[in-house]
């Protein structure tokens, strides 16, 4: 979980986790599920290793990459979440997250829309992570219903973090 302590947002955030098991390491480059950290969150880095994984390892993680985004950008949308509803089922270990997105009608359209739930345990360790796209771009003041499942890699789901990010279409010059 890679939690953004700056006073504004980051992008294009990537780190490498790395595997160690006895005198064998394997390391891969992970991404988060949103290009944009805003000030005061967080986003879990994502990562897959091919199996089979040794039983007995242990785990690091280190961000290697990110850039600073400048004061005053306008190429990402706000983008309001509304009627979200967060529903755990089967003893807790599966999240069902629903509600609808809005973009500000003194917007441009969105190139693209994307939204990540992160679903924690108790002690707020990771246990889920999703993205949901939405197929096509979005026009300002669009009510935009989302619906996904989070299912937990290790036992129960106690809380679910949802943030939702919006790319603005490129404005196009003016002859």
């Amino acid at each position: 979980l890679v939690e953004n302590s700056e006073e504004g947002a980051l992008e294009n955030i990537t780190g490498v986790i790395t595997l160690q098991f006895g005198d064998d390491s394997r390391q891969v480059t992970a991404n988060m599920p949103l290009n944009l950290l805003p000030a005061g969150r967080s986003l879990p880095l994502v990562a897959y290793f091919q199996p089979p994984i040794p039983g007995d390892y242990s785990i690091s993680a280190q961000v290697e990459f990110l850039l600073p985004v400048m004061p005053g950008h306008q190429r990402y949308l706000d983008v309001a979440i509304q009627n979200q509803e967060i529903l755990l089922a089967e003893e807790d270990e599966t999240a069902e997250v629903t509600g609808e997105l809005r973009i500000a009608e003194d917007q441009p359209d969105a190139q693209y829309l994307w939204l990540a739930a992160t679903a924690f345990d108790v002690e707020g360790s990771v246990v889920a992570i999703r993205r949901w796209e939405y197929p096509s771009s979005a026009s300002a003041g669009d009510k935009i219903p989302f619906e996904l499942t989070l299912y937990s890699m290790s036992g129960a789901i106690a809380r679910v973090d949802v943030m939702v990010e919006a790319l603005a279409v490129p404005a196009t010059p003016s002859e």
